[in-house]
């Protein structure tokens, strides 16, 4: 059993904008934030794609896409809650970076990227989007609680970000 192509190039896609998110941390953090959340944002559709949603029933917007994942991770018992959270938070730091004058701060870019890099890794394993953890979970292929995985003291850990103070206001 192998992943399709597609998946695989949004999981190498997905590592290729982490690495661009770390780069461009101290520099440029609304780039940063903007890659950190286009790399979650990618290894969900992988995720999905693995889960056996068809490419053409991906969700074609944001919101959609965001729905459905919660649905084949958290709903299915693959990751936990808290770490889907990084998820929006991502996006919505994301629509102040991409949308807004209000500029982003390399702490807020730092606390991203070390989200977004554990929401990566933590999706890969869960949904076997390595080659090698393909034959490694044949065996341990439904959803189970008692193997969910989540990175619990990371997960759980607050940000010192004031994010209501960042949140956009759309009319």
């Amino acid at each position: 059993m192998t992943i399709s192509a597609l998946t695989r190039d949004l999981r190498l896609k997905a590592e290729r904008a982490l690495a661009t998110a770390r780069e461009l941390q101290d520099h440029d953090p609304d780039g940063s934030v903007n890659r950190s959340y286009y790399a979650m944002f990618d290894i969900a559709r992988a995720a999905l794609l693995s889960a056996g949603v068809r490419e053409d029933e991906l969700p074609r917007t944001h919101s959609g896409l965001i729905g459905l994942f919660s649905k084949h991770a958290v709903l299915s018992g693959r990751i936990d809650q808290k770490l889907f959270g990084a998820l929006g938070r991502a996006e919505s730091l994301h629509l102040i970076a991409d949308y807004t004058g209000t500029p982003l701060d390399a702490k807020t870019a730092a606390d991203t990227v070390s989200r977004a890099e554990i929401f990566v890794n933590t999706v890969g394993k869960a949904f076997a989007l390595n080659e090698s953890s393909i034959t490694d979970n044949l065996e341990n292929d439904g959803p189970n609680p008692q193997n969910k995985v989540s990175e619990p003291g990371v997960a759980a850990e607050q940000s010192e970000t004031d994010y209501a103070r960042l949140k956009p206001v759309f009319a």
